[in-house]
């Protein structure tokens, strides 16, 4: 399609393409690897960018890359929480959360814990599962039955690492219902790992300082959301 808009708008054939290719010995690994080619871009998971980075190294090929990420949400105690719960709604669960951007790690101060987890729980469970072709449907499968089976490896183990889950966990097809996890500790996969999928954990955090230190306990650091009224505490988290 933007192949196709590109022409459309007047650009001149051939200058804008798009090939197609899946995995290792693929065209992209071809692409990656000819010396010919003056930049590469990618927008994928981070394993992925550390073999093209390797490939495009051997012809010292310019690359910018924007890898996977693990988004810190913190919702303090002054917040809109209307507004928070709708958006972390769809930070954690826009494209069956198969997006780099998610903001699926979800703390919360204390004193408005039952509260928001009682409404982003009720939220998820309200979501429309169902065809992605359906306008009405907001949420739908997963992009492949082996992806599929990755997330739904992370809803088996919930329990194993101390967690339960609050709303959410069921399958259907190659689709996983809106998911919301409680109790789990900030350490642990579900927590930690690029899921990729519509799985959210929601943690509590008492003081400004904890919650720094917790949002920064981590591996990625691509985007964080922060719900407050106070602007000053704002620049200073963010």
């Amino acid at each position: 399609i933007a192949a196709r808009l590109g022409l459309e708008a007047g650009l001149p054939p051939g200058v804008f393409n798009v090939v197609h290719g899946y995995g290792p010995d693929s065209v992209g690994q071809a692409l990656t690897e000819h010396a010919d080619i003056d930049r590469i871009t990618f927008t994928g998971e981070s394993n992925t960018g550390r073999a093209l980075a390797r490939a495009a190294s051997a012809t010292l090929t310019p690359v910018s890359m924007e890898l996977g990420g693990k988004g810190a949400n913190i919702v303090f105690v002054d917040a809109d929480l209307d507004r928070a719960v709708s958006w972390s709604i769809q930070a954690s669960f826009r494209n069956a959360g198969q997006v780099c951007l998610a903001g699926s790690r979800i703390f919360v101060a204390r004193e408005i814990y039952d509260e928001f987890l009682g409404r982003i729980a009720e939220a998820a469970e309200r979501m429309r599962v169902g065809d992605p072709a359906d306008p009405a449907t907001e949420l739908g499968p997963l992009a492949s039955q082996e992806h599929f089976t990755k997330v739904k490896g992370y809803l088996d183990r919930v329990e194993s690492e101390g967690g339960k889950v609050r709303a959410g966990g069921t399958v259907d097809g190659w689709v996983i219902r809106p998911t919301v996890l409680v109790d789990l500790p900030p350490t642990a996969p579900h927590a930690q790992e690029e899921i990729f999928g519509p799985v959210a954990t929601v943690h509590a955090f008492d003081t400004e300082d904890e919650v720094v230190a917790l949002a920064n306990d981590t591996r990625y650091g691509l985007n964080a959301l922060l719900f407050t009224s106070d602007l000053d505490r704002a620049h200073r988290v963010a």
